[in-house]
């Protein structure tokens, strides 16, 4: 059930195994796996959890006759997830959590997209127990309920009944089109929809269907939150990380109590676990929204020159274009700005661009030729200076923000047409 899989885990991708990399290995922790029913999957991905792999590298680890395993080494235990290679490539994938630890993991990995039964784990590391514990507790309560509506959702798609009648219309259109100026002008429109509220993009039985599973999962997060208050632990300290960084689009989430939880019985307790740090960050990242001050921070050059982004913002209108080159909807939306920026340039409006590269500025440098960009793009190699973290980007591949010139964000995850009105409004025509 992979579209209705995506709405649930949205945003869902991971970074580099920064376990290999450590010069104090104090965790030794051994996984082995079992893979049924998976004949496509040829190797599993291994990284830590809510990190990038387009960004980051990580560890793969060969399926030979259904099995496969690994070794993490690590300064400190850490959550980390399993995907296969041929997940990653269709585009589509499920998360499959374990923490990292002195002991043993052994996974079985199913060919099922069921949140309950996509992984078995057997574990001494109490972590996992823990999480265990837990995961049998919800499933008890809510596996058939969720079974039930997943099987409505793919019976919708399967008739063409999921979108709005206005939306799945606009599609048929499209499919039957050549390329043309007037397929393009409907596509446009397309994008506008999907911009728009989701009872304008789905249809009636879809969103009651939606509703009745974002009930269940209010009612799965307050038991999560209880759960992570009265047992302090990696696992909550993770958990707490985990839905702060996916907050926009888990809107069933009680954010606050979330932080109220990290504030009364995480931050003092662990205060020397990175994840302490990172939550920490997330929380002061909220605040990147309209009506606040933009915050100052450092962006480097690709010669390793640096500015403080206050200084380049310094009285101008700026939009803050965040992108990166294997982005395709972010590289559509900084050419949009183009026109904006050459017709405004003269009259006090900046784009500071940042671009969110691996290890090199290749690709970037690239699509800056290709699609003719008129600005200087800095770069953010690595996440070396946490410019998506700072902005509350997650692992997006970007986001627009627009800053007036008193420093105050104006919006963010604004169209061109928005920020073309705002511009003749404040600088003129």
């Amino acid at each position: 059930m992979k579209r209705f899989l995506c709405f649930a885990t949205i945003g869902l991708v991971a970074l580099a195994t920064r376990a290999t990399e450590q010069s104090n290995d104090s965790i030794t922790c051994h996984i082995t796996g079992t893979v049924i029913d998976r004949p496509e999957s040829k190797s599993v991905i291994i990284s830590e959890a809510n990190t990038d792999s387009r960004i980051h590298k990580y560890a793969t680890a060969e399926i030979i006759d259904g099995t496969f395993s690994y070794t993490i080494k690590d300064s400190v235990p850490r959550a980390y997830q399993i995907r296969f290679d041929d997940e990653l490539e269709n585009g589509s994938w499920l998360n499959r959590y374990f923490y990292s630890g002195n002991g043993d993991v052994e996974i079985t990995c199913y060919n099922n997209d069921d949140e309950f039964d996509s992984k078995k784990i057997i574990s001494n590391i109490s972590e996992n127990i823990l999480e265990n514990e837990y995961t049998e507790r919800i499933k008890a309560l809510f596996q058939a309920k969720q079974n039930y509506l997943s099987q409505k959702f793919d019976s919708l798609y399967e008739c063409n009944a999921a979108l709005s009648p206005e939306l799945q219309n606009l599609h048929e259109t499209i499919e039957k089109m050549e390329p043309s100026a007037e397929r393009d002008s409907i596509t446009g429109v397309l994008r506008e929809f999907y911009r728009g509220p989701r009872e304008i993009i789905y249809s009636e039985e879809y969103m009651d269907y939606e509703n009745q599973l974002i009930d269940i999962y209010r009612q799965r997060d307050a038991m999560r939150r209880q759960f992570i208050a009265d047992n302090p632990s990696l696992a909550g300290l993770f958990e707490i990380k985990n839905t702060l960084f996916y907050s926009k689009y888990y809107t069933w989430a009680d954010i606050p109590d979330y932080i109220r939880i990290f504030e009364t019985f995480y931050k003092n307790s662990m205060p020397d676990h990175p994840y302490t740090e990172e939550i920490a960050g997330i929380i002061e990242s909220m605040s990147v929204k309209a009506g606040n001050q933009y915050p100052d921070y450092k962006i480097t050059r690709e010669d390793g020159s640096t500015e403080r982004i206050a200084s380049l913002i310094d009285g101008n209108v700026a939009v803050v274009d965040l992108w990166a080159s294997w982005c395709g909807p972010c590289r559509r939306h900084s050419k949009e700005l183009i026109p904006i920026y050459e017709k405004y340039k003269d009259k006090g409006f900046k784009v500071i661009a940042i671009a969110r590269e691996e290890d090199n500025c290749d690709a970037m440098n690239h699509c800056i030729k290709n699609d003719g960009y008129p600005w200087e793009s800095f770069v953010d190699l690595g996440d070396r200076d946490n410019v998506w973290r700072i902005n509350n980007a997650g692992n997006s591949g970007g986001k627009i923000i627009l800053v007036g010139a008193d420093g105050v964000i104006v919006g963010t995850d604004i169209s061109a047409k928005e920020i073309e009105e705002y511009l003749a409004k404040t600088l003129g025509e």
